[in-house]
């Protein structure tokens, strides 16, 4: 599963560039929001992301609502990495998805850096200056559905809201798409 990929419209600038698109799910909306002041990126959009401001981080976020289920899927090993629980990814990482998806999830995950990764904090922050939609999931046990409205508001995103869990992307995929190629199409000159 990817964090963040890049959609490119199909309609080159005046500079004979393609407008470049970043789209983010969870932790990788942090770094599209870094990653966005490249010049060649012209919009942002997160699905069920965090959208962090400056010296903001994911853990500083989630300190800004009440904690969601998943937090207690989450196992630390000794070298400091986290991984969720087959349990935890079939009740709260993707609860949306068939019992096979689950357990290809629990089975090909990767472990995350919790201090390196989710602790750090962003110094640039594209969507102050670029168009943002965000995709709010709200039924998302990952990313409480409160912070994520929130951080949507405060980026004045263009927004929509699934009765989702955290993979929209995948539950939702034709709506998510739609939402992707309609911001898409708005970049065009």
């Amino acid at each position: 599963m990817r964090l963040f990929s890049t959609v490119q419209s199909p309609i080159p600038t005046c500079q004979g560039l393609a407008k470049t698109l970043l789209v983010a799910h969870s932790y990788g909306g942090v770094v599209i929001t870094q990653a966005g002041n490249d010049p060649k990126v012209s919009g942002l959009v997160y699905v069920a992301a965090y959208a962090p401001d400056n010296g903001e981080s994911a853990v500083d976020l989630n300190g800004q609502a009440a904690a969601t289920p998943i937090m207690k899927d989450l196992m630390l090993d000794a070298n400091g990495y986290l991984t969720l629980t087959a349990a935890g990814v079939a009740a709260d990482f993707a609860p949306d998805l068939t019992p096979g998806e689950q357990t290809t999830i629990a089975a090909t995950q990767g472990p995350i850096s919790a201090p390196n990764g989710l602790g750090a904090k962003v110094s640039q922050v594209a969507w102050k200056t670029l168009p943002s939609w965000y995709v709010v999931s709200s039924n998302d046990r990952v990313i409480a559905p409160a912070l994520e409205l929130s951080m949507a508001k405060r980026m004045n995103a263009t927004t929509i809201t699934l009765q989702s869990g955290h993979l929209a992307l995948i539950s939702h995929a034709a709506e998510v798409s739609a939402f992707i190629e309609k911001a898409a199409s708005s970049l065009q000159p």
